[in-house]
């Protein structure tokens, strides 16, 4: 599971590249899940990462609608 490391501004049709933390550790394969883009409307690009616990480290995320996402904390 990932959490955002700050808030972040997704604007309409733009890829961004944001901070996000995960309590797990080890080399994890990353994937978009349905539900993500449905809560949110944006997509997460799949790839694998080195992941230690409460590190922050980037992901691509992208917005596919019209309007603008805020995407805060959890």
């Amino acid at each position: 599971k990932l959490r955002l490391a700050r808030k972040v501004l997704i604007p309409p049709w733009f890829e961004a590249h944001v901070m996000v933390e995960s309590a797990g550790s080890g080399l994890c394969f990353l994937q978009n899940s349905a539900k993500t883009y449905v809560t949110n409307g944006v997509s997460l690009a799949n790839g694998v990462a080195d992941i230690r616990p409460h590190v922050p480290f980037k992901v691509r995320l992208i917005n596919t609608s019209d309007r603008q996402h805020t995407l805060q904390m959890a």
